[in-house]
């Protein structure tokens, strides 16, 4: 297992099968006791410093995160002729890499311990939108600090990017608005959160699912996981391609003939929903850009037909 690997195994756990989680992982939901209402002053003075920390924490990480892809750049252009790319800087590159990485696990590890405090408090207090905004940022800023292999989301960046803030403010109302208005504001609010809170644990972990995958854990027990959090989260056209992906590796090597009818029409029914939410995933992303979109679609599109097509072929 990698470094990297090990490091979110420490973190949110995805190893419940295709039962419902109450978190990102089932070892922090242990023994919480739900309050309802707001936080008292003395949680959210707790909650304070290990939010300082990981804001700190993730600026840093993100100037690693590049100084990391710009040293493999250079490894990467060595092979590659007439690239310019001396001995000397192939060196220095893997030094640069070297000691990038080693700075990013440790501080990576540091935002992965405070977020067993930001979990619990907001499982403790599901009512409160203050500590439930401050959960879905360290979620963010978590997830997005583990982004060495793939950009991070636009959705996962717009949030991360934000500041923590621990400040509980009333809600402004004009002069006509009562506080029947402002109740239903934050509740509306509140499911807002919960909502996006909801993504980011599921995109966690089918990072986590990856690394299991990458360790040899059954292709089948992967998928199984996936339908739960693609249930959870139908938004992200990602689930369905990997779990369409999965399941018609499987059917290659599938004797049993109703079994293979019964993973092919999955592997279609994938297939159908992932084209049904790409659109919903370019407005999650915030792209607006019609040639942007374009780009985006045709790219889903050929994936999803290169896993299809053989199947229809077939048929």
């Amino acid at each position: 297992m990698s470094e990297e690997q090990q490091a979110e195994e420490k973190g949110l756990s995805a190893e419940n099968g295709g039962e419902s989680d109450s978190g990102p992982g089932s070892d922090f939901s242990h023994d919480i006791e739900i309050q309802f209402g707001n936080a008292p002053q003395e949680v959210l003075d707790k909650l304070r410093p290990v939010c300082t920390l990981a804001d700190q924490i993730y600026n840093q990480v993100l100037g690693l995160i590049k100084e990391m892809k710009a040293a493999e750049a250079v490894l990467q252009k060595f092979h590659s002729p007439d690239s310019g790319v001396t001995s000397e800087d192939v060196e220095k590159a893997k030094i640069d890499f070297h000691d990038s990485k080693k700075s990013y696990m440790e501080l990576g590890n540091q935002i992965n311990d405070g977020m067993r405090q930001a979990h619990t408090t907001a499982r403790t207090y599901p009512e409160d939108l203050l500590v439930q905004t401050v959960y879905k940022t360290y979620l963010a800023k978590l997830l997005a600090s583990l982004e060495t292999r793939n950009p991070i989301q636009n959705f996962v960046e717009l949030i991360a990017v934000g500041s923590f803030d621990l400040e509980r403010r009333s809600v402004s109302l004009s002069g006509d608005e009562d506080s029947q208005s402002a109740e239903q504001f934050e509740k509306r609010e509140l499911e807002h959160a919960e909502h996006q809170i909801v993504m980011l644990e599921c995109r966690y972990q089918k990072r986590q699912l990856a690394n299991r995958l990458r360790q040899g854990e059954s292709a089948k027990k992967i998928v199984a996981r996936l339908v739960h959090l693609a249930h959870r989260d139908p938004e992200d056209v990602n689930t369905y391609i990997w779990m369409a992906s999965l399941l018609s590796d499987q059917l290659k090597s599938e004797r049993n003939q109703n079994e293979r009818i019964h993973v092919r029409d999955e592997v279609l029914d994938n297939c159908k929903k992932a084209f049904s939410a790409i659109d919903d995933y370019m407005n999650l992303q915030g792209i607006q850009s019609l040639n942007d979109r374009d780009r985006m679609r045709a790219e889903y599109v050929k994936t999803i037909t290169t896993i299809r097509r053989p199947l229809l072929a077939s048929s």
